[in-house]
């Protein structure tokens, strides 16, 4: 498959301001969770997967249960659609923990995806770079970065990892925040690489037999107040395109979420919500392990509404829900001429 360079739109611009249309509807804290089959109790929950199956939301949030290593692993529950705003109490059990050099130090913020009959996780994996050769370091220092690991599932709990993922051309100081889309017999990765001091928003052509990607280009790069973009959450289908949560880190150090529409077929970037739809606001997004974040790894449609799974402040996970033709009207002020 041969991708079009032309994946962005220079008329696709981003102002540097919010307007929030994300409603909160709860937040989801460590002491409110059980987990199965493992005695400590997490000190974090945030960052969640999403699939829905039917009326049930599948969540996979990311648990932390220390901070001297600080690695992480990822959980799995489910909670029915009508029961989220009154969800007060968890009962998770893990399913993906370090097992590979490549995420010694944790398995992080999962974006999970249901492909075919078959479900498909990326996720960061944090542990040593099998590449140390390509950094200048003493031969003795253990090399740590994020790789982007991608694991299988039949039923979405008992998961088999596949490995890595590499870049053609390129050994990227860090690789994650990603998610897949089937073209055809082809799978195209959209993904955000660590190229030098650059963090934007990339794609490629997957080969999922060796996990090499090829023909990788920018999609959505920075605007001059962001120090890093980076895709959020797997596609919607909405009318005929595909609707994606995107983040940014801006120069004040708070996260920001703004959306944006791929053409089905090529896979470019039709429309671009021109401002950020969500900022932190609520005391939770505010304050907790690192300030001022709001994180999307999940989204689902439901009715005329989208759930929007998300971390907040590194702490805990929250749910928003966002009216679907009120983002579509955002989505129409920014679409490419």
């Amino acid at each position: 498959m041969v991708l079009s360079s032309r994946a962005y739109s220079s008329t696709l611009r981003r102002e540097f301001k919010t307007v929030d249309i994300v409603k909160r509807i709860n937040f989801v804290y460590p002491d409110q969770v059980v987990v199965e089959g493992y005695r400590r109790r997490p000190t974090a929950i945030f960052n969640p997967g999403l699939v829905l199956e039917g009326s049930v939301l599948r969540v996979y949030p990311r648990l932390q249960f220390e901070y001297y290593n600080y690695v992480a692993c990822i959980g799995y529950f489910e909670v029915d659609v009508s029961e989220v705003k009154s969800l007060s109490s968890v009962r998770c059990r893990i399913v993906v923990y370090p097992t590979l050099s490549v995420e010694y130090l944790g398995c992080e913020d999962p974006r999970v995806q249901k492909i075919g009959s078959e479900y498909v996780m990326l996720y960061t994996g944090v542990g040593a770079t099998p590449n140390p050769e390509r950094f200048p370091y003493p031969r003795n220092f253990i090399w740590y970065k994020a790789h982007l690991c991608i694991a299988v599932s039949r039923d979405g709990v008992n998961w088999s990892k596949l490995g890595y993922v590499k870049m053609e051309g390129e050994v990227p100081v860090h690789d994650k925040d990603a998610f897949i889309v089937r073209c055809g017999d082809s799978y195209v990765l959209f993904h955000r690489p660590t190229i030098g001091n650059q963090n934007e928003c990339w794609r490629g052509v997957l080969d999922l037999g060796t996990l090499n990607t090829t023909n990788n280009t920018i999609v959505i790069p920075c605007m001059e107040f962001e120090e890093r973009v980076g895709w959020s959450t797997p596609p919607i289908e909405v009318d005929g395109s595909y609707l994606v949560f995107v983040h940014a880190k801006c120069v004040d150090l708070r996260y920001r979420v703004f959306a944006c529409l791929l053409d089905r077929k090529t896979l470019e970037v039709v429309a671009m919500t021109p401002y950020y739809i969500m900022e932190p606001k609520e005391l939770q997004e505010m304050l907790g392990d690192t300030a001022h974040v709001v994180y999307p790894c999940g989204a689902v449609k439901v009715d005329d509404k989208v759930i929007i799974a998300y971390g907040a402040a590194d702490w805990c996970m929250g749910f928003g829900e966002v009216d679907l033709s009120e983002l579509m009207h955002h989505l129409d002020r920014g679409r490419v001429m």
